[in-house]
């Protein structure tokens, strides 16, 4: 569980499913398409998502642990632990 900002990058390097709330309106595209493709299971913006909906998450993620094995397969694919480098190529070819 946690919230849709750069941490959802982190949870993606190790392969982390996770249930996220966006906390800004900014988060909330990225993280409905991140849902969509199967990364992970968004909720939506924290201000309009209660208990329910939390508790609901979880049981659905623990009756369905083929849909985590699929968040983590699908983080591995979007991560291969090679972005500081490619950052570094990046901005050593604008410099």
């Amino acid at each position: 569980m946690g919230a849709g900002g750069v941490a959802t990058c982190e949870r993606c390097y190790v392969w982390l499913p996770a249930i996220v709330m966006t906390v800004a309106t900014n988060q909330e595209e990225c993280m409905r398409e991140m849902d969509r493709v199967g990364l992970l299971l968004c909720l939506g913006l924290r201000e309009d998502v209660g208990q329910a909906d939390i508790a609901r998450a979880f049981v659905e993620l623990a009756e369905d642990p083929d849909t985590l094995l699929a968040c983590s397969a699908g983080c591995a694919e979007l991560t291969d632990g090679t972005g500081a480098s490619l950052v570094a190529d990046a901005l050593l070819d604008v410099a």
